[in-house]
């Protein structure tokens, strides 16, 4: 699923970018024209588009780590030796099973 997201989420973003161009060059473009703009619609329709490919860029590109590293538990004065190490580290209990 995140393989989806990484292809989907820059083309949203990128089709939201040029939108919010194409909306302002049509807004500036008819300051100097009598016509209004027809396009200017473009530029509320870029927002949602960039917002939700920016979501779907940090779903897909987030670096999880799923792997939690075992922690074990001095049977001694119940400190939490979080290094793995052998010994505890505060009552120097032997950790090795």
């Amino acid at each position: 699923m995140r393989k989806i997201f990484k292809i989907i989420g820059p083309l949203v973003l990128l089709i939201g970018i040029i939108l919010i161009i194409v909306g302002f060059i049509d807004f500036f473009s008819s300051i100097t024209k009598p016509t209004p703009p027809t396009k200017f619609y473009f530029f509320f329709i870029s927002f949602p588009l960039i917002f939700v490919g920016f979501v779907l860029n940090s779903i897909g590109f987030n670096k999880t780590n799923k792997q939690k590293t075992p922690t074990k538990k001095c049977p001694s004065c119940g400190a939490i030796n979080k290094n793995n190490e052998d010994n505890c580290p505060y009552c120097d209990y032997s950790l090795k099973e």
